[in-house]
């Protein structure tokens, strides 16, 4: 047996021993990969910014996912951020500890645990967004 080091890898020439007939060429129905942590640009507009908030989300859910949580559970824990950021129509990181008050004071107004719980939820996402 050849040691790893040693080993060369060989090119699967494109064409019809390549990779085409593998199923793998241009012409294969793959999906779209793209990258959330590009970088942005300082002038954001609205809709930018809200393009932004929903891929956290989407990136928050596929996480959450993949620590092998339930899709209902997964739903439970977008809901109170979205429910927030839909009462003041604004993009998360716009809001205000002022804001959370008022609404958990008002609107948002339920028992002691569930505040609590939204909470909860609210902040695990702020954290996910804070460390990506």
């Amino acid at each position: 047996m050849d040691d790893s080091r040693t080993r060369r890898l060989a090119l699967v020439p494109a064409g019809p021993a390549g990779l085409d007939s593998l199923g793998a060429g241009p012409d294969c129905s793959l999906a779209d990969v793209f990258t959330l942590q590009g970088q942005r640009s300082a002038s954001t507009g609205p809709v930018e910014e809200r393009d932004y908030f929903f891929d956290t989300l989407a990136e928050y859910q596929w996480a959450r996912d993949a620590a092998g949580l339930m899709p209902q559970t997964i739903d439970q824990l977008i809901k109170p951020v979205i429910e927030l950021c839909e009462f003041y129509d604004v993009v998360p990181w716009r809001l205000a500890p002022k804001h959370l008050d008022q609404y958990l004071a008002g609107a948002g107004k339920r028992a002691r645990s569930t505040v609590r719980a939204k909470i909860n939820k609210i902040d695990g996402y702020f954290a996910f967004v804070w460390t990506r």
